[in-house]
Parts: structure tokens; sequence; C-alpha cells
């Protein structure tokens, strides 16, 4: 079943977001990591708002041991709000996005 994490960072910048993301190879251009559905990171008046879809609890679990060595280095906060569940509704995949 797929999960939706929200995990928000106090504080932290979008340089700050960049660099972790460069420290774990998981930049634009790059191949998401393996059952990683939708991703979306925003920086809020109070630090940065991370959102993903991952296939699976499973999926999430795998790749962990990338991402958290590459928030330590970048700095950012070990407190920080963070959510787990599974979404309510399964909506239709988007194969391209146009804003405007």
């Amino acid at each position: 079943m797929a999960l939706l994490m929200e995990i928000e960072y106090p504080g932290v910048t979008a340089e700050q977001y960049d660099e972790v993301q460069e420290t774990a190879g998981t930049r634009s251009g790059r191949p998401a990591p393996g059952g990683l559905l939708g991703h979306l990171a925003v920086v809020t008046a109070d630090g940065l708002r991370v959102v993903d879809v991952w296939e699976s609890r499973q999926a999430l679990e795998a790749y962990l041991p990338v991402i958290l060595p590459a928030t330590k280095e970048g700095r950012l906060p070990g407190r920080r709000t963070a959510a787990l569940r599974a979404p309510q509704r399964r909506l239709p995949r988007l194969t391209s996005f146009r804003p405007g």
C-alpha cells in the first residue's frame, strides 16, 4: 500500500535542502530512488516542508540509509515534525504537468 510522508524542517533553507539532495545523489535529472512515486519540497515561512509518496513502507525504509546520513551531513535539524499515513484516495498518475 502506498505511503504518504510529510516532514517539516524548521529553519531549513533551500540551500541546505539542495546540499542534502546533492549528497544523497537525488538532484534533478538523476533517477528517483526506487519506490518513490512523487516528491515535493517547499520553502515555507518556518523552514522547509517535504512531501513524498512511496510505493510502500519498505521502499521508504530502503532509502533511509541514503537520506539520513545526507541530512546529518547537511546539518538539518534532528528535531522535526514527521507524519506517515496511507493516502485516502488513489489519484491518476500525472505523465506531464505544465503550469499555467
